[in-house]
């Protein structure tokens, strides 16, 4: 979330180094087994397990498990942010940017190994759906 968030910056007209100083997804807690990971708990909806071919760094292929959640889920997150850089309507643009082109997890449009598959967006409560 925190690097989609820096990342959104650019889309949005903001210096990318002043979004990661100046705003943060808190966590609501840790990785059960990387304890250092900070997690948004997703709220709504249950992961399914895809497994999935993938490319090593080497050009090798392997098989990959991963969560997916499909459409509905959601999550509550929460952002602290330095209000003399950023106002409110400018945290929600970069939500908003975020889950319309940047997205969270594997297969996100701004996956920096791929094209993306597509997945990861969201949008934010009460915000009317993209156009198709």
């Amino acid at each position: 979330m925190q690097a989609g968030l820096v990342r959104a910056s650019k889309y949005a007209g903001y210096v990318m180094k002043d979004a990661k100083c100046c705003v943060l997804a808190l966590r609501d807690g840790f990785d059960a087994e990387d304890r250092l990971v900070g997690i948004i708990r997703i709220t709504k909806g249950e992961p399914e397990k895809v497994e999935m071919a993938a490319r090593n760094d080497d050009g090798s292929c392997d098989i990959r498990a991963r969560g997916v959640w499909w459409p509905g889920w959601q999550a509550r997150v929460r952002i602290r942010y330095d209000a003399d850089q950023f106002s409110l309507e400018g945290v929600a643009s970069l939500l908003h940017r975020m889950g319309l082109s940047i997205g969270i997890g594997a297969g996100r449009p701004d996956s920096s190994d791929s094209t993306g598959q597509g997945w990861g967006l969201f949008r934010i409560v009460g915000e009317p759906e993209a156009s198709k």
